[in-house]
C-alpha cells in the first residue's frame, strides 16, 4: 500500500503496527519508482491516444493524450 509522504506498507493493518517496506516517488504524470530493500522499480502510468478531441489550435490529425491515471502499463 502507497501512503503519504511516500511510504510503502504491506497493507492497511501492518501500517497500523508501523512495518514500512520501503518508499515511493511519483516521476511527473509518466509514473511510479518504488523501493523496497535492494530493488527499485519503476512502472509507467496508462494512457491512450485521441484524435480530434485537441483542445489546441491543432489539427485534428495531432493526437492527443488523456492519462489513466489508476493503471498502469504492463511490462515485457
Amino acid at each position: 500500500m502507497l501512503e503519504r509522504p511516500n511510504k510503502i506498507y504491506e497493507n492497511e493493518k501492518n501500517k497500523e503496527n508501523g512495518k514500512e517496506l520501503g518508499s515511493w516517488t511519483m516521476i511527473y504524470d509518466e509514473g511510479f519508482e518504488l523501493h523496497i530493500k535492494d530493488y527499485t522499480f519503476f512502472s509507467f502510468s496508462k494512457y491512450r491516444k485521441v484524435f480530434g478531441e485537441a483542445s489546441n489550435s491543432d489539427t485534428c490529425e495531432t493526437p492527443d493524450y488523456i492519462n489513466i491515471c489508476n493503471q498502469t502499463f504492463l511490462g515485457k
